[in-house]
């Protein structure tokens, strides 16, 4: 299960006036599907929504235990982010 996390995917990204969306649509092999996006719009001055929507189905494993498995990460996703912004690049891309 480790590698339907590991697989690279080819990004598309869409800036709108009000919002960015980053997203993927990407299966192959075992995984059946591999799909989401971040969308991100202002709220505020200094404040922005940010939105994660996955979807991952992979063949021979229950779908209870693949959410599981994001939602376990997603604590670990949303941290890093804020870290990210709270530090910047430091010299990374982003």
């Amino acid at each position: 299960l480790g590698d339907v996390y590991k697989r690279q995917v080819e990004m598309r990204h869409e800036q709108g006036l009000e919002e960015y969306v980053a997203s993927w649509d990407q299966a192959s092999g075992d995984v059946q599907v591999n799909r989401g996006r971040w969308l991100l719009r202002p709220v505020g001055p200094r404040e922005t929504l940010l939105v994660l929507s996955l979807e991952v189905q992979v063949r021979g494993v229950p779908t209870f235990i693949l959410r599981n498995l994001s939602l376990h990460r997603l604590r670990e996703v949303v941290l890093a982010v804020d870290r990210r912004l709270r530090t910047g690049a430091q010299g990374k891309k982003w």
